[in-house]
């Protein structure tokens, strides 16, 4: 083992220590950041949510009225974001 082992590992020990502080302040960012949006989220949530009933109780007894579930909106939603950024991509 070289001499100047010790010194060697208190100096990657200090570099960790720093890389670990900054990390921590980003994820404490990150999730005020998330925290502040989760409220929204939330309400838009419960927004579609009685969009999705009323539309249920308008064509109630008709075949139509599994497309009034937040679940297929949300899945329609993801699947037209995942469309967009694949042509958004193929342009570049």
């Amino acid at each position: 083992m070289a001499t100047t082992y010790p010194a060697l590992l208190q100096t990657h020990q200090t570099s960790l220590a720093a890389k670990n502080k900054e990390q921590s302040k980003y994820m404490k960012r990150i999730k005020k950041i998330t925290d502040a949006n989760k409220a929204h989220y939330q309400e838009l949530y419960s927004y579609i949510s009685q969009i999705a009933t009323k539309g249920k109780l308008l064509i109630k007894g008709n075949i139509i009225r599994d497309e009034c579930n937040i679940s297929k909106y949300l899945s329609k939603m993801r699947s037209n974001k995942g469309r967009n950024n694949n042509k958004s991509g193929e342009n570049n």
